[in-house]
């Protein structure tokens, strides 16, 4: 996966003098990784691209974003935006770990610690685009609120030419295969049956061989 590295840092407000030790700052890089990308290198790519799904699969990527400061903080919230407005989507899933460990919104992020908030685009509806902002606001004590903003964009996309979806349920993919079931030949509860001979679905076309006298 690639990477685009970006630094973030936040000088505390309160001022430093004399000998007295200085306040916490709040700094952060980040990155984001495609599931398309192959190496580990970071890039100018700084969209999310969950790539073009089939009906069952899926696909994740992340943004991940590392403490560097000596503060700690965290995030007071992670939401998906489409043209501004907040949207709530069962196939789009964002879950969070904290140094390899499923952890939740509130959870205080360490100096150093890393953190990947993930997100999962599931082929699990009729298809459709994906593309909007994923938004962090990142939250401490020491530092003013700052918003880690992150375009994300994918596809669904109906089976492939000779598979179907014939039983309506997206769990299961494409599950049957056009080209040669005698159920769905060629095209879904299309039944290739022959009433005095053998027949065969091939390549998606109903083919009889007639008994003899038919």
């Amino acid at each position: 996966m690639r990477f685009l590295v970006m630094t973030i840092i936040l000088a505390s407000t309160a001022a430093w003098s004399g000998c007295s030790e200085p306040d916490p700052t709040v700094s952060y890089t980040t990155c984001v990784a495609s599931p398309s990308d192959s190496d580990e290198s970071c890039t100018q790519n700084t969209t999310l691209d969950l790539g073009e799904l089939r009906p069952g699969d899926s696909a994740s990527g992340f943004v991940r974003i590392i403490n560097t400061g000596t503060a700690s903080f965290s995030f007071d919230s992670i939401a998906f935006k489409q043209a501004g407005k907040l949207v709530n989507l069962s196939h789009l899933v964002v879950s969070l770990t904290v140094n390899g460990v499923d952890a939740a919104v509130s959870t205080s992020i360490k100096p150093g610690a890393t953190v990947d908030v993930a997100v999962t685009l599931k082929g699990l509806v009729e298809p459709v685009v994906i593309e909007g902002d994923l938004e962090i606001v990142v939250a401490s004590e020491f530092a003013s609120n700052t918003l880690v903003t992150t375009p994300v964009k994918g596809s669904i996309l109906d089976c492939q030419d000779g598979a179907g979806n014939c039983d309506g349920e997206f769990e299961n993919g494409c599950e049957v295969d056009l080209l040669s079931d005698l159920t769905h030949c060629g095209s879904c509860d299309e039944l290739c049956n022959a009433v005095h001979g053998t027949q065969s679905c091939d390549q998606g076309a109903c083919v009889v061989d007639c008994e003899t006298g038919w």
